[in-house]
C-alpha cells in the first residue's frame, strides 16, 4: 500500500529506504537540508534528495554511509527500519535508535564528561526506578 509523503509529495511503498530515513530525520527534528549539510561528500547530496523522494532506493554504499554518518544511525539499523534487513536481537524502535545515539555520543566524550553524564543519567534512572517502586507499593 502506497503512503504520501507530506514534505516530497510523492508517493512510496512500505517498507521503504525513504520512509525510513524520513522518521528517523522527523524523529531527530532535522530537515533534508540540515542532513545535507552533515554529509562528508558534497556529491551525494543530491542522492540524499532522490532517496528521501522514493525516485532512489538503492544507492551506493558508500552514499548510504555518508547519509547514515550524517544522521548518526547505523547503517543496519536504518536497513532494519527499512525492512530491508532482518531484526537481530537490536530493536529498530526509534526510540531505541535514539537511546542507542545518545550512548555512542557519550562513548566519544573526555573521561572526565563520560563520567558526569553516566552519573546524571544513573540519578535519572534511579529516580524513575524510585517513583516506580513507590507507585508499585501504594497500589500493593
Amino acid at each position: 500500500m502506497a503512503q504520501h509523503h507530506e514534505d516530497y509529495g510523492r508517493e512510496y511503498e512500505s517498507p521503504s529506504l525513504s520512509k525510513a530515513i524520513n522518521d528517523i530525520m522527523r524523529t531527530r527534528g532535522m530537515t533534508a537540508t540540515q542532513v545535507a549539510a552533515n554529509m562528508k561528500s558534497g556529491r551525494n547530496r543530491a542522492t540524499l534528495y532522490r532517496i528521501l523522494s522514493g525516485a532512489t532506493q538503492d544507492p551506493k554504499i558508500s552514499t548510504f554511509i555518508d547519509i547514515c554518518q550524517a544522521l548518526e544511525v547505523s547503517p543496519i539499523e536504518v536497513l532494519q527500519l527499512a525492512g530491508m534487513a532482518d531484526h537481530k536481537p537490536r530493536d529498530t524502535d526509534l526510540l531505541d535508535i535514539r537511546m542507542r545515539q545518545i550512548f555512542r555520543r557519550i562513548q566519544n566524550l573526555p573521561y572526565n564528561l563520560r563520567k558526569l553524564a553516566v552519573s546524571q543519567i544513573g540519578a535519572l534512572t534511579d529516580a524513575i526506578y524510585d517513583h516506580l517502586q513507590r507507585q508499585e507499593n501504594k497500589g500493593s
